[in-house]
């Protein structure tokens, strides 16, 4: 998602929108959650940083 997404103003006229509006914020911090801690937040592939001259030999550079 975008950020300038992030920085629009919305306004709310309609208060039964606006509780919707909040309940789905809500849900989907619950839902960040329950996936944050129940996954192990490890990554399926090992994975290793690479500097300096350790990236060129990755990409075989001269």
């Amino acid at each position: 998602m975008a950020t300038k997404s992030f920085l629009k103003q919305v306004e709310l006229k309609d208060k039964k929108l606006a509780e919707q509006f909040v309940d789905a914020l809500e849900d989907s911090m619950e839902n960040a959650k329950e996936n944050y801690y129940s996954n192990n937040n490890e990554p399926s592939i090992k994975c290793t940083e690479l500097t300096g001259e350790s990236v060129k030999m990755f990409f075989n550079a001269k």
